[in-house]
């Protein structure tokens, strides 16, 4: 199944960027050290909840096969 919205999306804003996920904008202003942080913290949430909740490995397709 696939979604039209956006898992996780960044955009540069008037002073800095914003991390919104769908239509909805969740934090402004960030710094690139506040969006590779929290990049990170998401990705692994990805690769630990999923497998625990859904029973799939997402890995590769996170990871790109790596």
């Amino acid at each position: 199944m696939e979604s039209e919205d956006k898992l996780l999306w960044f955009s540069p804003d008037s002073d800095g960027w914003t991390i919104g996920s769908g239509n909805t904008p969740i934090a402004f202003h960030l710094d690139m050290a506040q969006i590779q942080n929290a990049s990170e913290r998401f990705i692994e949430r990805v690769l630990t909840e999923i497998p625990k909740k859904l029973g799939v490995s997402v890995k590769e397709v996170v990871t790109g096969g790596a």
